[in-house]
């Protein structure tokens, strides 16, 4: 009995691994299935195609839920992403069967913008995506580029960004395409690699590229000046994450409207504030410090905002408000997500709140108040 106790123990890690693995490649399946209607209008409309689309969106839509169960998957610097690619792939799934398959479409592509998110937290499980997998995908090499990212084929990502990179000639219509790519590079090499030798490289090829337009040669100059010479703090205590975060001076921040390319400082701090906050919650740490950082995460998200996959901002500062009701961190959590809700349905015709935009802000503003308010 106890070896058979033992054997459960020493096996259940890698069941857990297997499932994962499996949930992970029956979605990489459905994906690539979807693939050729993804940016196929008429395709995705036709009634000859309703089942076989429906089919596979539910089959996401549920492999995102299940998602969360798997250890690992469950982490709060994983956790928030899933919930929210589940909540997106769900309302895909809804959509499409109310026969509202525009909006399916649109919102179909903007959710697997979560995956490139939630991919980029943690790179591990990387699949390979053979040449018969590739025959449905689209020609255009950006959305390649996505694809590859998406379904964890990284090495093939980086290849099709640096494709389009520097063998696209560039005219305005262009320059989203390029700015896109190089920030996915530079997130690339930052994220998985830590390497800043090698995102100097990248600068220096990407400043004299003859297929470049100057302004962005330009940029890119700008930020190889500003380049740290430093590397990720692993091994931070609660006491220097507390320094960390006194001297991020957030508020000081917005978002630039001077360039499309990330601000490499705002990426790294980004990026080691996740890596802190699971860290924080490896060691069970205090909740106020949880919040904290929550709100710095909505300060920095917002900062490489457009540039990073798929903006979390806002989540953050729910998350902060739900962690510690009734406190003056919540308050400020929510001061911030009001002002901004508040400008998104500002117009030139002054602002006007939906009923159920106003019952959300008027539930939060509770759920947040200081209890020692007047």
């Amino acid at each position: 009995m106890k070896f058979f106790l033992f054997f459960c123990l020493l096996t259940s890690p890698f069941i857990a691994k297997a499932e994962l693995n499996a949930d992970m490649a029956n979605f990489k399946q459905s994906v690539l299935i979807l693939t050729p209607y993804l940016n196929d209008k008429l395709a995705f409309q036709e009634k000859k195609n309703e089942t076989l689309i429906q089919t596979h969106l539910d089959k996401i839509a549920a492999l995102a839920k299940n998602l969360k169960s798997h250890q690992g998957m469950s982490s709060p610097a994983m956790g928030l992403t899933i919930d929210e690619l589940s909540i997106q792939l769900n309302e895909v799934s809804t959509h499409f069967r109310r026969n509202h398959k525009d909006l399916s479409q649109w919102q179909l592509s903007s959710s697997l913008g979560l995956c490139l998110s939630c991919h980029s937290q943690k790179p591990g499980h990387k699949f390979e995506i053979t040449k018969k997998e590739m025959e449905s995908f689209p020609t255009d090499g950006l959305i390649r580029a996505d694809l590859f990212f998406i379904l964890r084929d990284f090495t093939n990502a980086r290849l099709e960004y640096q494709k389009v990179l520097f063998e696209t000639t560039a005219d305005s219509a262009e320059m989203n395409r390029l700015y896109k790519s190089f920030n996915r590079l530079v997130f690339m090499t930052l994220r998985f690699d830590n390497d800043f030798k090698e995102l100097d490289q990248l600068f220096k090829k990407a400043s004299v590229a003859d297929n470049l337009p100057i302004d962005f040669k330009e940029q890119v100059k700008t930020l190889a000046r500003q380049l740290p010479v430093r590397s990720f703090v692993k091994n931070f205590h609660q006491r220097e994450l507390s320094r960390f975060l006194d001297n991020l001076s957030l508020e000081d921040r917005s978002v630039s409207i001077e360039t499309d390319l990330y601000h490499i400082e705002d990426l790294i701090d980004l990026l080691l504030a996740k890596e802190l906050y699971q860290k924080l919650e490896e060691e069970d740490a205090d909740k106020n410090l949880k919040a904290k950082i929550f709100y710095a995460l909505s300060f920095l998200d917002q900062s490489v905002g457009n540039h990073l996959f798929y903006s979390l901002s806002n989540r953050y500062l729910l998350e902060c408000v739900s962690l510690v009701p009734h406190s003056a961190q919540a308050q400020q959590c929510y001061q911030l997500y009001e002002d901004r809700i508040t400008l998104a349905y500002t117009g030139s015709g002054g602002t006007d709140l939906p009923d159920e935009v106003k019952s959300e802000l008027e539930n939060l503003k509770k759920k947040a108040t200081d209890s020692q308010s007047p």
